[in-house]
């Protein structure tokens, strides 16, 4: 049964012609029913989610043996059907079937993919009988001011339905590039749907709509105009298996496999009691992709943030069945990519500065990564019609598949266009905003001629001493609360007590004595230079300042908890915001003293070493480690700076001074006569002992409860 439905008019359109509307009734006999039925996703790594609708929608047709259903339109008389790209997988298609008006049912095979249409053809498994009743096209090019109706097909269960909508053409500007201009809708979907017969005044068949915006471009490209599918480009069934292997040819002459050793966190820790925020015993090798980009160079896509780029011990690239040294160059600050050397004999893709997908055209999405221990190559096709505004209000091309990044961005050529990439935006000092778009080439090319400039400086490898030095301001602090600051009175400028550091200690020759802050004074907010946003300092009650004195064993038979430090971590809320934003930034500090809000410029400091960073000896003889003594230690302990001493990190169980019930963080003052003032003064001092002809020697040591010796026998074997 076919019904035939008015829909509201558009635009002050009188009504219907009846051409047009006998038109629609016989051009409703060329629409069909199209059903999907997907097979498994074979192509994925087993039992992986991923957050692609595509895949989830025909995930779920497989599961319940249910087809997908869409329309098309016959357009010849063989039987051929067009129709709007559903981009569904057709990788996962087993059978393709259209249901004609009458009842009957054809299998289908995919035909082709047309190049500059968002629309698929597909063609019966078997000739008709006889020729197909099917849309006769008329050649046209709208104008300014031209009505015309759109005819669509909505198919209820055996009924089928017509609805015309009359538009007329409104030539506007799409988007950021003015030779495209819109006939008609503006998207609001979240990917193209079409599917609509557009018909002129006297009924004439004279487009299809291929997606929710009509528009033309240049060279005469539209996205309604049916000659093209007789003249446009397109790739088949047959052609696409060629340039998805012509794709991985070329892949594979300039692609290679990178690892890049990262030095485990937890080997250069000697705190078992810390937190390290996340278990990375299997992140010590990251194997990725490089891809040659001329200068003996490989862009690696892959997204590292600061803390994993200190972590680098080694760069290595696959070179002829084996592994050679790539030396690291840097990391990009916006982009999730970094440059390594070792691509000297490697063939570079062009970097076409004029390289980028375009409007409408489709492109191909390649991605190759290591899976189960194998190369796999994946291609698939993307357009863009719409974009969508990014950091910065930059206009961003919109794709309308899901991509992963990273993937490489091909024309149907096989000519580079760009990259998918991770884009990295500094949404304020204390945070990185992160999500994936495309980076044509016209954007990199000129990025990667001089990547220097490009580089983010403080994403670099570094020693684990190194790494572990922070941006100190010099102080210690509390967080504020509501009740404080209502006793003082400052409610106003902490904002009820939300934000706000108070500061409770300023050390000697800090970058704060320096700039006259003094105990009492309420750190608010830390500006840096070139953010139009500053950051609230706020943290919450014991986040990494505050002491928790329960932790101290003060009975040896407390086993609820742990002996602890007795000095509060130089890391923080606030030294690891500063130690983001790095040394020789430029930021300017709000802060309220005796009541009074006040503004101060400085220049960000790396700190001395403390605790975390301190160099530190492992001692075999005694079986423990030390550490020497740091400003942080001192202070709390209320060490002179000349007092001797080196800070017991860690104590080896079953070894001489566990023995002895030596405990870590006690002070180690001296051996035998010998003060220590680093930790390079143990193993002297032992050694001065045995060339002495000492057997035992005595440990001198110090923490809260006093001073105390303890003699240990340097003959006797370790254990005993």
């Amino acid at each position: 049964m076919l019904t035939l439905l008015v829909a509201s008019l558009a635009w002050g359109a009188a009504g219907i012609p009846e051409p047009v509307a006998a038109a629609a009734r016989k051009s409703g006999e060329s629409f069909v029913r199209l059903s999907f039925w997907f097979g498994p996703d074979t192509r994925s790594i087993p039992d992986a989610y991923r957050d692609d609708d595509e895949q989830n929608l025909a995930d779920r047709c497989y599961a319940r043996r249910i087809a997908f259903k869409w329309t098309g339109i016959v357009v010849d008389p063989q039987g051929g059907v067009l129709c709007a790209d559903p981009y569904v997988p057709l990788w996962r298609v087993t059978k393709a079937e259209a249901e004609h008006g009458d009842g009957r049912k054809v299998e289908l095979a995919p035909a082709a993919v047309f190049v500059d249409w968002n629309a698929l053809l597909f063609a019966p498994s078997s000739a008709p009988e006889a020729p197909v009743a099917h849309v006769e096209f008329e050649a046209a090019r709208f104008a300014l001011g031209d009505p015309f109706h759109r005819v669509e097909v909505m198919l209820v269960g055996r009924d089928r339905y017509l609805q015309i909508s009359p538009a007329i053409v409104d030539l506007v500007p799409l988007g950021p590039e003015p030779e495209y201009r819109a006939i008609f809708g503006l998207r609001t979907e979240d990917r193209p749907f079409g599917g609509a017969l557009l018909l002129n005044g006297a009924g004439a068949a004279v487009g299809f709509q291929t997606e929710y915006d009509l528009w033309d471009g240049p060279g005469g490209l539209t996205t309604y105009n049916p000659a093209q599918l007789r003249a446009g480009a397109r790739i088949d069934a047959r052609g696409w298996g060629d340039l998805c292997a012509r794709l991985e040819a070329r892949v594979a002459r300039s692609a290679r496999k990178v690892r890049i050793h990262l030095r485990n966190v937890k080997d250069e820790e000697e705190d078992e009691d810390r937190y390290y925020g996340y278990d990375d015993s299997e992140r010590k090798i990251l194997v990725c992709y490089g891809l040659a980009v001329g200068g003996g160079r490989f862009l690696v896509p892959v997204d590292l943030e600061r803390e994993e780029a200190h972590q680098i011990t080694r760069i290595t690239v696959d070179a002829g069945g084996g592994e050679r040294e790539a030396p690291f160059i840097g990391v990009f600050a916006q982009w999730g990519a970094l440059l390594i050397g070792g691509a000297e004999e490697v063939e570079p893709f062009e970097l076409r500065a004029d390289a980028e997908p375009r409007r409408g055209k489709l492109f191909l999405v390649h991605r190759v990564e290591e899976r189960f221990g194998r190369r796999y190559h994946e291609t698939d096709y993307n357009r863009w019609f719409n974009v969508r505004i990014g950091a910065g209000e930059e206009e961003l091309p919109d794709l309308v598949k899901p991509v992963d990044a990273p993937a490489l961005l091909f024309d149907v050529e096989g000519g580079l266009l760009g990259l998918y990439l991770v884009r990295k935006i500094a949404d304020s000092p204390a945070a990185v905003k992160r999500w994936e778009q495309v980076a044509s080439l016209s954007r990199l090319a000129p990025i990667l001629a001089d990547a220097a400039k490009a580089f983010d400086p403080l994403a670099c490898p570094l020693a684990a001493p190194e790494k572990k030095r922070i941006v100190w301001l010099g102080v210690e602090y509390q967080p504020v609360d509501r009740d404080l600051m209502e006793l003082e009175g400052l409610l106003g400028p902490t904002r009820e007590g939300r934000i706000g550091l108070k500061v409770s200690h300023v050390y000697a020759r800090s970058p704060a004595e320096a700039l006259g802050l003094a105990p009492g004074d309420i750190l608010l907010r830390l500006a840096q230079e070139g953010e139009s946003r500053p950051v609230e300092l706020k943290t919450r009650s014991g986040s990494g300042s505050s002491y928790s004195w329960r932790r101290l064993v003060l009975d040896d038979d407390d086993d609820d908890f742990p002996a602890t430090r007795l000095w509060r971590p130089a890391r923080n809320y606030l030294t690891n915001l500063l130690t983001k934003i790095g040394p020789g930034k430029k930021v300017t500090l709000t802060y309220l003293s005796g009541g009074q809000e006040r503004q101060v410029d400085l220049v960000l400091e790396e700190g001395p070493a403390d605790f975390e960073s301190a160099e530190r000896l492992k001692e075999r003889t005694l079986g423990l480690s030390v550490r020497n003594l740091t400003y942080e230690v001192r202070g709390a302990l209320r060490l002179a700076p000349d007092d001797p001493g080196v800070v017991i990190s860690k104590v080896e169980p079953g070894g001489k001074a566990a023995i002895r019930s030596i405990q870590a963080y006690e002070i180690l003052t001296h051996i035998g006569s010998t003060a220590l003032r680093n930790v390079h003064d143990v193993p002297a001092a032992l050694d001065a002992a045995r060339r002495g002809g000492d057997d035992q020697v005595l440990l001198r040591l110090w923490n809260l409860g006093g001073t105390r010796i303890v003699a240990i026998d340097l003959a006797a074997p370790e254990g005993e």
